[in-house]
């Protein structure tokens, strides 16, 4: 059984899938990838497996395989702690490439220092799904002073 059919039932699961193997697999696509939700085991595009690097790859490569799995490890943690609302990121983010994914995440990081703290799977998954493009103030605590 692949594991597109394991997931019936699992929303939370296949939709955090659905998220984490079509935006990795739209990477190596010819047409550009936009984000929709996914609301069937059919609708999953996972990454292809003629696009995983051979065993014997480059540092960059390497670089990729590693990034791709670290991606849906973040995405897997997050649908453990917040399951209700993995559905929703999908849905605020329909319509976005992944170029407009990556553009707002850097313009989030560059409108303040402090918010490189932030890891970027937060990013995506909590914050551009409430923003959706805006920059807001962030949110974090004042780095208190040293003592005098």
């Amino acid at each position: 059984m692949s594991i597109i059919h394991s997931l019936r039932g699992k929303s939370k699961w296949s939709l955090v899938l659905g998220l984490v193997f079509s935006l990795a697999g739209a990477a190596l696509a010819y047409e550009p990838f936009v984000v929709r939700p996914v609301k069937n085991p059919q609708d999953v595009r996972p990454l292809p497996a003629e696009a995983w690097p051979p065993p014997e790859t480059e540092q960059g490569e390497m670089l990729l395989k590693l990034s791709y799995l670290r991606g849906i490890i973040d995405a897997l943690q997050y649908a453990e702690v917040a399951p209700q609302t993995v559905g929703q990121v999908l849905d605020k983010l329909q319509g976005m490439t992944l170029q407009e994914l990556a553009a707002a995440i850097d313009r989030y990081y560059l409108a303040d220092p402090r918010r490189r703290q932030i890891p970027p799977a937060s990013v995506l998954l909590r914050i551009l799904p409430q923003q959706r493009g805006k920059v807001e103030p962030s949110p974090l605590p004042r780095t208190p002073s040293p003592p005098r």
